[in-house]
């Protein structure tokens, strides 16, 4: 599933181009420490603050219980949780995550069959404000959130056969009405 509330043309063409600029590996993020990166591992983005997220299996992602709270940092091969310079949780693509859904305060990590046999059920990454009733959701971090967590799905997509070409072609296909000539 694509980003299905991306609407406006400069979004889209802005994610497309940050596309082109991740898959030649020329992102950088000067806060990671010497070692957080494997060997030509490719940034893709941070974002943060994030907390982790179980959801109930209902139709609408009720987040079920909520877990440690860092910033995202995601690769073409891992999603990285960080505290300060301490890596929390990782995910390892390949491994552990069979589908990445972006929504506007959220991302949905699907676990592959390993990690689901394992006892881990519909996970994710949310904007600390969903996760709590007690704080406004604004227009802004949700429409920056979406923008953010479609390039953590795009990172996953690197590390799948086709990858970000891939991507970027059905991306297009599904935006091609909005997509300025």
């Amino acid at each position: 599933m694509m980003a299905p509330f991306l609407r406006p043309p400069k979004l889209i063409e802005e994610l497309l181009q940050w596309s082109e600029i991740f898959e030649s590996g020329r992102l950088r993020d000067r806060s990671l420490k010497d070692g957080t990166l494997q060997p030509g591992e490719r940034f893709a983005v941070r974002i943060g603050p994030v907390k982790q997220v179980c959801f109930a299996l209902t139709a609408d992602s009720t987040v079920e219980s909520s877990g440690a709270t860092g910033a995202l940092v995601a690769t073409d091969r891992r999603a990285l949780l960080l505290d300060g310079t301490r890596i929390i949780e990782e995910l390892v693509w390949s491994r552990d995550i069979a589908g990445v859904v972006p929504l506007p305060m959220y991302v949905v990590l699907a676990p592959s069959p390993e990690r689901f046999a394992a006892g881990h059920g519909r996970e994710g990454l949310a904007i600390p404000s969903y996760t709590s009733l007690r704080v406004p959701i604004q227009q802004g971090p949700a429409r920056t959130g979406l923008l953010n967590f479609t390039k953590v799905q795009v990172a996953w997509r690197a590390s799948q056969p086709g990858g970000i070409p891939a991507w970027r072609y059905e991306f297009q296909r599904e935006h091609a009405d909005k997509l300025r000539r």
